[in-house]
């Protein structure tokens, strides 16, 4: 990370309105939360409680912990200390899909899609994994209900001319923004990004940070990035992790000023 990175005008917010976080319900907590692989504690004690509506970004260096944080968060992986509350309900012993259905959604590092079909049938398939049709082995994909919803998705990101395209035809910013229509359609209440712009290339990535920032304000994000210039335009509060602990927490200026935050980054 730069200095410029650090300069207010690289704190400017691209969002709508800033929130008031205080005024809002905490969503997800975090109390103590850990994993241990044998000696190892790749997320240590850590204490985290996001807002509704909040943009809050995660931030930390190669190994910090911040993708084991986010497999906690949404299930992936079993705390081996804490507790994980969302919503006002501890879920630290709830699957994945149980989470899933309280409103949690994600993105991941590594794009996973069914890359032989079509971006219409993967938003399609997202859609059914949200209701009990998902059990049923002769259901159809083809309501009018269904369609209608997985093109307005892939509106909201800018696909909806790409509907019928095969998947794998498709660029990477493509498929990137498909993955984030993905989480979308299960109309989530929290949303936990993975690197979203990745591998894109400036233009893709500005095209993915403004979808982004148009997102409903009552939607909860939390983001980890390292395009400083996109990310921190974006977020409203930051955590930074090192070693799997929680460094610094706090509102984006009060991070970047925090000579915590310059030694782990700028090692000055």
């Amino acid at each position: 990370m730069s200095d410029m990175a650090f300069s207010s005008s690289a704190c400017a917010t691209h969002s709508n309105s800033v929130l008031d976080t205080d005024a809002q319900p905490v969503v997800l907590r975090a109390s103590g939360l850990g994993i241990q692989f044998g000696g190892l504690k790749v997320v240590d004690n850590v204490d985290l409680s996001i807002a509704a509506g909040e943009r809050r970004l995660l931030l930390g260096p190669n190994g910090a912990g911040k993708t084991t944080l986010f497999n906690l968060i949404a299930g992936d992986l079993r705390a081996t200390a804490g507790t994980v509350t969302l919503f006002g309900q501890d879920v630290t012993a709830e699957s994945t899909a149980s989470r899933a259905r309280r409103g949690v959604a994600r993105t991941y590092q590594i794009i996973t899609l069914f890359r032989e079909t079509t971006l219409l049938r993967n938003v399609q398939l997202a859609l059914m994994a949200g209701t009990r049709r998902r059990w049923n082995p002769w259901a159809s994909f083809d309501g009018p209900g269904s369609d209608r919803r997985a093109r307005d998705v892939l509106e909201q990101v800018e696909l909806d001319t790409k509907v019928h395209s095969i998947v794998a035809n498709c660029s990477y910013g493509e498929m990137r923004r498909l993955e984030i229509a993905l989480a979308l359609a299960q109309s989530p209440r929290i949303v936990l990004l993975d690197e979203p712009l990745a591998g894109l290339s400036g233009p893709e990535r500005r095209r993915v940070g403004a979808l982004l920032s148009a997102l409903p304000r009552d939607l909860t994000i939390l983001m980890i990035e390292h395009d400083m210039d996109i990310a921190l335009a974006y977020a409203e509060t930051i955590t930074v992790l090192q070693g799997g602990r929680v460094v610094v927490d706090a509102d984006k200026q009060t991070v970047l000023d925090d000579p915590r935050t310059r030694e782990i980054y700028l090692g000055h």
